[in-house]
């Protein structure tokens, strides 16, 4: 995340067999959906990614994104 990322910092990430959270520095509403897409893109077995942290709380997975227009594999 943060190698395309470059205001992005990573300060937790716990990832599961199916399900990611991501606690860090520089994730926006703009860029976590993205992100979201890039990681569940990359790793089939993810499901859901969760963003959380200061003001933002976001949970993505391949069908909300899709719905939001974005294209995934």
């Amino acid at each position: 995340v943060e190698k395309h990322y470059k205001n992005v910092k990573l300060n937790y990430c716990f990832v599961n067999d199916d399900y990611v959270t991501l606690l860090g520095e520089g994730i926006t509403t703009t860029n976590s959906p993205w992100i979201a897409k890039r990681i569940l893109d990359n790793i089939k077995s993810v499901r859901i990614v969760h963003f959380t942290g200061g003001w933002l709380e976001g949970v993505y997975t391949r069908n909300t994104l899709s719905w939001a227009g974005y294209k995934m594999k």
